[in-house]
């Protein structure tokens, strides 16, 4: 297809209103002068929809600007919007082996009519050929500029006619405009043709369907062709005599040949124009030297005979006000129209500026971005699965990871619930870096990968135990953690600890038993390990005088386990997670990736091989890990933002990782940001947030709202964007298809007008080159060679340690009666020095 063609795509918005629509409709004739001419098609689908095409030859580059700006005209005439597309119907298939193909021929009258386009419906034309219910059935408004000769000539025309005063002629903006009409049969065409000129709003003459080919040029050839070839026969048959003699066998022949000549003209006529049509090639409206009606003649008394009337224009072209013909390609609306969309929405100047990462671009080819320096204020995407919510997420964090390349001052940290979506981030980041290591995996259900240590705390074993406590009450929720379960768990967790540091197992197994997961004796012998060794190991005492609580000499078994059964409860749901606790698994600290700026993809739901998690586990781990963060932030991440590092926290479901408390994540985003903090939260859920975490994650800088069907959603989405007096509905909301989302942000805190942007298709493309070359101007820097920031072997990822005895069902007795001298000692028993973070510990574990 040698054209260029654009879709017309409903909108969700109100009707057009006809007092704006005439208005805008003569920007559409204004742009028309940079194209040699433009066809609006209407084509009748199977389904019984009406699609709306606007088609303009193929001319030079310039030409090609204003088809765009032509096709953006439309739009706002109509409030549609209007996108190239290359799949426009054939316009011969379907419509039999001989399709009728008909245009519009004035017919000559005297008089005018009267109607004018006051208070015309603008969709009526296309209402019109939608109710014709004819399938594959098609019109075409072919319009050129006209000549000023010829818009004189028809002007005069009309004040002869003695028209309406209120001619839609005398408006200044006119378009030449021939019509073209395909269906099945005479019948069927001939009646749609007479059904859309009579439905065009304000056009006062009426004209005639005329089947292609049959026009007077043939019949005058044709005539011409039966006198040469009469000419001939008499010239022939001398014999026969007289003119006399041989005129009757001369016309007789010559009738045939008029008749062959004829049909041969016309099937050539027909022939070429079905040949053009093949490629959409619509002729354009026939230019003719303009006629002007002469003054009638008088008769011997002075009275004006009637004189002949004469059409000023070929009569294939009628003169028309552009708003005329731009009903053609308003949406009819209602399931006329098939699916609807979002109103296009352009990008404002602010944002077309490389000023942060690229998302995409609006309707017109114009880019997104988003201001880097207001990522501090969060960006949130709400949306039904599988519109985009996780591209576009996926999109920032690539811009961030190639900002790594040039300034690695810059830790990323992706929660993901999702084996497949950890998998893209980790694809994204070698895609973007080059280095297949430069994002570190983290996967609950794989062992072969390290775990965040959840006990990284600097202080002593107590202390330690009471900051694991409060992240337990934020991952169980409020409430679930009463008084007697925090007094249980302070009484065995530095227990737990002291036994892991010396090889016995992980210390969330070592906590269930001691809180008698496996029974009164067992938990009872584990206690006295710990006892025994405070006799000659100092570091024991502490952890030997808590669980007196719970093993004093005074403690019976049935208070013992009366007392730690809720505790029991909850720990038994963590211990279930037994790849995560694994003693022999490696693991690293959030302070340790913090400080070091490393990039981690942390997987907690499905993993990648396959191997299940339920949901359950998913939830309390993440909120687990993002409590604990959001401390170790607190901790060693104090005056980034003014030292110009970052933390780049993405989560693509904020309900899994925000559990049921609300003060973390509300953190992240009020306090959050002299730290450094810049988070990037998604959810497809946002009524199962916490409300006050639902209104942080509305009150971010920049929302990406992607297509929605809850009403209580669309009612929030609405009432987000309409707040700068923006015109947004519930219906616009609806209709946003996929990989598509208004954005509403901030530049320099300046809200910004919210715009409809397309998602960058850089990632399902796998187009890299494209991704670094546009996100290089976002950056405005060069980014080079690709180097390799982070260290290929990260040094501070701790080994896993064998464990000397086993915390299972087989537990070894003779472990607990080893030695203390023969135990293990902690990996790095430097690990939690007061000194570590440059801050000293305080007296008050509360004080963190």
């Amino acid at each position: 297809m040698n054209v260029s063609a654009f879709k017309v795509r409903p909108t969700a918005s109100k009707q057009v209103d006809p007092g704006i629509y005439v208005q805008r409709a003569k920007a559409f004739e204004s742009s028309l002068r940079s194209v040699k001419q433009a066809t609006l098609l209407a084509v009748t689908g199977d389904d019984g929809t009406l699609d709306a095409f606007l088609v303009t030859p193929p001319t030079s580059k310039r030409a090609g600007r204003g088809a765009a700006s032509l096709a953006a005209n439309l739009a706002a005439t109509i409030d549609a919007v209007v996108e190239p597309c290359d799949d426009v119907p054939d316009l011969l298939a379907g419509l039999g082996d001989r399709p009728c193909l008909v245009s519009a021929r004035v017919r000559l009258e005297s008089v005018a009519g009267r109607d004018t386009a006051a208070g015309a419906d603008p969709a009526e034309v296309a209402k019109v050929i939608w109710r014709a219910n004819v399938r594959r059935a098609w019109v075409a408004f072919t319009m050129r500029t006209p000549r000023p000769a010829e818009v004189s000539a028809y002007r005069s025309w009309v004040s002869s006619r003695g028209g309406n005063e209120s001619h839609y002629s005398r408006g200044g903006e006119l378009l030449a405009t021939s019509i073209l009409v395909g269906a099945p049969d005479r019948s069927t065409a001939d009646d749609l043709l007479r059904q859309v000129v009579a439905a065009m709003p304000g056009l006062d003459i009426t004209a005639d369907p005329v089947v292609v080919g049959s026009g007077t040029l043939p019949w005058l050839l044709g005539a011409g062709s039966a006198g040469v070839y009469g000419a001939q026969v008499a010239g022939v048959v001398p014999a026969l005599g007289s003119v006399s003699d041989t005129w009757p066998l001369a016309l007789g022949l010559s009738v045939p040949a008029a008749l062959g000549a004829h049909a041969a003209l016309r099937l050539a006529g027909r022939n070429r124009l079905l040949s053009r049509l093949d490629g959409l090639d619509f002729p354009a409206p026939r230019r003719s030297a303009a006629k002007h009606q002469r003054r009638p003649a008088t008769d011997s008394g002075g009275v004006p005979r009637t004189a002949r009337v004469v059409y000023p224009l070929d009569r294939s072209v009628l003169l028309c006000a552009p708003h005329m013909l731009t009903g053609l390609a308003v949406p009819p609306g209602g399931s006329a129209s098939g699916p609807a969309t979002a109103s296009s929405r352009l990008v404002p100047a602010s944002l077309r500026a490389p000023i942060g990462p690229m998302l995409g671009a609006d309707a017109d080819g114009n880019p997104a971005h988003l201001s880097a320096d207001d990522l501090y204020g969060g960006v949130g995407l709400l949306g039904v699965p599988g519109f985009g919510k996780s591209v576009a997420m996926r999109v920032c964090l690539g811009w961030v990871l190639a900002r790594r390349i040039v300034d690695d001052r810059s830790c990323v940290i992706v929660f993901e619930n999702k084996g497949d979506g950890a998998t893209a981030c980790r694809r994204m980041a070698q895609s973007v870096t080059g280095d297949p290591d430069s994002m570190l995996l983290i996967d609950l259900a794989d062992a072969s990968t390290p775990a965040i240590d959840v006990f990284a705390f600097p202080g002593t074993a107590s202390q330690k135990a009471a900051r694991f406590i409060e992240a337990a009450r934020y991952a169980f929720g409020e409430g679930t953690l009463e008084n007697a379960s925090i007094e249980a768990l302070n009484a065995v967790l530095p227990a737990a600890l002291w036994l892991s540091d010396h090889g016995h197992g992980n210390p969330i197994a070592l906590t269930h038993r001691l809180l008698g997961g496996f029974g009164d004796t067992s938990a009872t012998e584990l206690s006295s390990v710990v006892r025994a060794a405070a006799v000659t190991d100092e570091s024991a005492v502490e952890a030997a005088q808590y669980t007196e609580i719970l093993f004093g000499a005074n403690v019976s078994a049935s208070t013992r386990r009366t007392q730690s059964q809720a505790a029991r409860n909850k720990l038994a749901q963590l211990a279930e997670i037994e790849t995560w606790w694994d003693a022999g698994r490696s693991r690293v600290s959030w302070e340790d990736v913090l400080a070091n700026h490393d990039a981690v993809v942390v997987n907690l739901g499905t993993a990648a091989d396959g191997t299940q998690v339920s949901d359950r586990q998913t939830q309390l781990l993440s909120s687990l890990l993002l409590f604990q963060l959001r401390e170790a932030i607190g901790r060693v991440c104090v005056g980034w933002q003014d030292q110009g590092r970052q933390v780049n926290i993405f989560a693509d479901e904020l309900s899994v990782l925000a559990g049921s408390s609300p003060e973390t994540v509300t953190w992240l985003r009020d306090q959050g940001r002299s730290y450094g903090v810049r988070p990037f939260f998604a959810t497809q859920y946002p009524q199962q947030l916490h409300e006050r975490v639902r209104d942080s994650l509305l009150g971010f800088a920049t929302m990406l709202w992607f297509g929605q069907n809850n009403p209580e959603i669309v009612k929030s989405a609405v009432s987000d964007l309409t707040l700068d007096g923006s015109d947004f509905t519930g219906a616009d909301i609806a209709a946003i298809p996929r990989y598509f989302a208004v954005l509403r942000t901030t530049v320099a805190g300046v809200r910004q007008t919210p715009c409809l942007i397309g998602i960058g298709d850089w990632e399902m493309r796998g187009d890299w080159a494209r991704f670094l070359t546009d996100q290089q101007a976002a950056t405005g820097e060069s980014y080079g060679d690709v180097v390799e920031r982070v260290p290929e072997h990260r040094g501070w990822v701790k080994p896993g340690v064998q464990p000397a005895g086993s915390a299972g069902d087989a537990y070894d007795d003779s472990t607990v009666a080893a030695p203390v001298q023969a135990m293990a000692v902690p990996n790095d028993p430097d690990r939690f020095s007061p000194d570590r973070f440059n801050r000293p510990i305080p007296n008050d574990p509360q004080d963190w």
